[in-house]
């Protein structure tokens, strides 16, 4: 878990009023937001992405769920991930907080290594590098030939041999 925590970066926080004026922004986000308008009541620099999330979190377009997330905005080489979230004071007005995360670049993880040093068998060490690929149990299955209840067994023994406790824990080890 501790690694897990580790990699995460500080996300950038903007918050709205209901009227798309900027009430709030901290640094990560003028950070990954370069050029935006930081002045306090404007936002007409702000990527149109920001405002299409405050547009689905008021319930403007085509979601009302009260919270919006993961469109994926480029900025370069950079990759954000964008969430919105619906905010009721008892004592002030609605507002809209927008979560700006840096998605981290995939590498490729040494599964022959891993196999090696935690003595995992070949179709664990399989499963390890479809994880990698980021894909769920189902897809797993089809593409090993086994049950979705084998590929969870797999995992379970594989998370033993590293001594994680969580799926989440795992991947983290693995980057």
């Amino acid at each position: 878990m501790t690694q897990i925590i580790k990699n995460r970066s500080t996300p950038g926080i903007l918050l709205f009023d209901l009227d798309d004026r900027l009430l709030f922004s901290n640094g990560q986000a003028l950070d990954m937001l370069p050029g935006i308008d930081v002045q306090v009541g404007h936002g007409f620099n702000m990527p149109s992405e920001i405002f299409r999330i405050c547009r689905r979190v008021k319930g403007t377009s085509e979601t009302a769920e009260g919270h919006y997330g993961h469109p994926v905005m480029q900025k370069g080489e950079i990759y954000l991930s964008l969430r919105g979230f619906m905010l009721v004071s008892k004592v002030g007005s609605p507002s809209i907080m927008i979560l700006i995360e840096q998605i981290v670049a995939k590498h490729e993880v040494n599964i022959e290594k891993i196999r090696q040093e935690f003595l995992l068998t070949k179709r664990e060490a399989d499963v390890v590098r479809f994880l990698c690929r980021g894909m769920g149990n189902k897809k797993i299955s089809e593409e090993m030939f086994i049950s979705e209840h084998t590929v969870k067994d797999h995992i379970k023994n594989v998370m033993k041999k590293i001594k994680v406790g969580s799926r989440n824990e795992l991947m983290a080890f693995l980057k």
